[in-house]
């Protein structure tokens, strides 16, 4: 009869993260690689030289969460590190008796390593922790019992206070700058500028409220408007425009304001986006902006939408415009798309434009075996 190798005797030692929030079990000789920021546990652990297997263990502050809101996240950490990464396929899931969801999925990056990667999740108190093991096909008979005990090992205490989210954004930390209020040939009035998000964290849901006056300061038209893009990074800043129409000539800036809560992963949402684009002046008013975008991630993507903000010499936000390309519009990875448009008229000459897009992830670019 063919004998079936067996593992190595090994001996384990107990490895705690520095915040002290996670601990494993790891094998004497194992590397453990702190990448962890203030808002994000991540450790890898390596094998010694020779194995292709792997460990990777995620953690953040999520917060108290209810069963849909856990299944919400675990759709999403599946979505943005499965369905959005090549090689691949779900073959499985379920709950485990602890209470901890685990997911198994077939790897194949095409050249040659293979292998079967075991994802744990476990919200546990405000904390949600994510486990991925690789086992490499050659490491099968070397390893499947080592990683089984690290999977067994992990820990999380609940009682540590570490990465507590931003709960809310303050307004104060929000502000409007390069702004200019203007009115074109044809009786509209502009005020267009930046929201500047000065907040300890990414924003979302970003608006901004204007209140028009005439000259004895009597409100005229109050207007919210939210930013054309969804998400403004923090200490970064995002253009945006008020358009109204049937105001006097005197109307002036009574009142602004910016609200904005803090921004949550959403892999439905991208900016993997590359755009070439150009401008050109059309009789010394007009100015035509195109050019292509092209998906450069790794799933389709559709409701593509472009914004584009033109400034002055002084940095002031001059012209403004929003390109929508639509959901009968959809990109396969690599495929590009031509967009074009034209602001007939700007508050003063313009010196310099940006551009940025966004779009929707359509769906996962990996199958699944999982019934």
């Amino acid at each position: 009869p063919t004998l079936v190798p067996t593992e190595v005797p090994r001996s384990f030692v107990v490895y705690r993260q520095r915040t002290g929030v996670v601990s494993l079990t790891l094998p004497e000789g194992w590397e453990a690689l702190d990448d962890s920021t203030d808002q994000r546990i991540r450790v890898r652990v390596l094998p010694p030289v020779g194995y292709g297997s792997r460990v990777t263990v995620e953690v953040v502050n999520e917060g108290p969460q209810q069963p849909d809101g856990v299944a919400a996240l675990i759709e999403s950490y599946i979505r943005l590190n499965y369905g959005e990464q090549p090689g691949y396929t779900e073959v499985s899931r379920r709950t485990l008796d602890n209470g901890d969801f685990e997911a198994v999925f077939a790897y194949d990056d095409g050249v040659g390593a293979t292998g079967q990667e075991r994802l744990i999740i476990r919200q546990a108190g405000p904390y949600f922790a994510a486990m991925r093991l690789l086992l490499a096909d050659d490491d099968v008979f070397a390893l499947t019992n080592t990683l089984d005990t690290i999977a067994g090992s992990l820990a999380v205490d609940t009682q540590i206070a570490w990465g507590t989210r931003v709960a809310a954004i303050n307004p104060a930390e929000l502000a409007v700058v390069n702004s200019l209020l203007w009115r074109d040939t044809d009786g509209v009035t502009y005020y267009m500028g930046e929201v500047r998000n000065n907040a300890p964290s990414a924003i979302q849901d970003v608006a901004v409220t204007v209140a028009l006056c005439n000259q004895d300061e009597v409100v005229l038209n109050e207007i919210t408007q939210p930013t054309a893009i969804s998400v403004i990074r923090q200490g970064s800043t995002m253009p945006f425009a008020v358009v109204v129409e049937g105001l006097p000539e005197d109307v002036q800036l009574c009142s602004q304001s910016v609200t904005a809560a803090p921004a949550r992963p959403d892999p439905s949402r991208t900016t993997g986006l590359a755009l070439d684009s150009r401008v050109d002046t059309a009789a010394g008013i007009a100015l035509l902006v195109e050019g292509t975008v092209t998906n450069a991630g790794l799933s389709p993507v559709t409701d593509i939408r472009i914004l584009v903000g033109v400034y002055d010499e002084a940095g002031a936000v001059v012209g403004y415009a929003v390109v929508e390309l639509g959901r009968e519009t959809v990109l396969e990875p690599g495929q590009s798309a031509e967009f074009r448009t034209v602001l007939e008229e700007t508050g003063r000459p313009g010196a310099r434009y940006v551009i940025q897009a966004e779009g929707t992830v359509l769906r996962s670019i990996n199958p699944s075996l999982n019934p």
